[in-house]
């Protein structure tokens, strides 16, 4: 298909090497997440993890990547560290070019993994994993493809959307947030016959990051019994609060 060979003649490069790397290790690896506070764009994020291990730990890491002659390595490691400190995440990364020792020492000092561009090349063993699945820039193309895509809805934008809520929200609002996600693309997919395969991508990705979400949800939950649980849950996606009830609370004082 046309939309696929013009985002193959691009290359993926090393985000999207990155991306399958930690795919591999069993993080959910999602590229190009744009950081919002208040509906304000902050950052964004290269690649953000999300692992699960064991009932009640998950982790969340954020990967810097920086694929140039002159990546200014001290700088990214920096910039990755204030990121993970401010986001609360357990884990930051750089991926780079920079092989420079004093690099290492650096990230090391800082708590920062470094990952080299020649380290995930030679662990790919060329670019087979890479056509494993639809790169972000394949999915981009394949949506731009559809000319009315912004006009019905900006399907573009709903995706950044799911991507960024999973990240800068607390879990239920994200939740409900890659819902209406789905929700949207399903939709799409029923009613746009000619557009059905990008908006099945759309839903299927926006399926995934829901349940990233609700899993994080979990997290605090675990210890719960069955039926408390299941209250919990209901009442934060409900309600779509913080899952602390304050919205709850503020409806039965009403």
């Amino acid at each position: 298909e046309e939309w696929r060979l013009m985002a193959l003649a691009k290359g993926a490069g090393l985000e999207e090497l990155a991306r399958a790397y930690f795919a591999r290790q069993g993080f959910v690896a999602i590229r190009s997440v744009s950081i919002q506070f208040e509906e304000e764009e902050v950052t964004d994020v290269d690649v953000w993890l999300y692992g699960r291990q064991g009932g009640g730990v998950r982790t969340r890491a954020l990967v810097d990547v920086k694929d140039k002659k002159s990546p200014k390595a001290f700088e990214r490691i920096m910039w990755a560290r204030g990121m993970q400190l401010a986001l609360n995440c357990d884990r930051a990364v750089v991926a780079t070019t920079d092989t420079n020792a004093k690099v290492t020492r650096f990230a090391h000092q800082q708590k920062v993994a470094l990952l080299t561009a020649a380290y995930l090349r030679h662990w790919s063993g060329g670019d087979e994993i890479l056509r494993e699945r639809l790169s972000l820039e394949e999915l981009s193309s394949s949506i731009q493809s559809y000319a009315g895509h912004k006009q019905d809805g900006d399907w573009l934008k709903q995706i950044a959307a799911a991507k960024s809520a999973v990240v800068s929200l607390a879990p239920y609002p994200a939740f409900n947030r890659a819902i209406a996600s789905f929700r949207f693309f399903a939709e799409r997919a029923a009613t746009r016959p000619q557009h059905r395969e990008p908006a099945l991508r759309g839903a299927f990705l926006s399926a995934a990051l829901a349940s990233m979400a609700l899993d994080a949800a979990l997290e605090r939950l675990v210890f719960e019994e069955p039926k408390a649980r299941y209250d919990l849950l209901y009442s934060g996606v409900t309600y779509g609060d913080a899952g602390d009830n304050r919205v709850q609370s503020s409806i039965d004082t009403v």
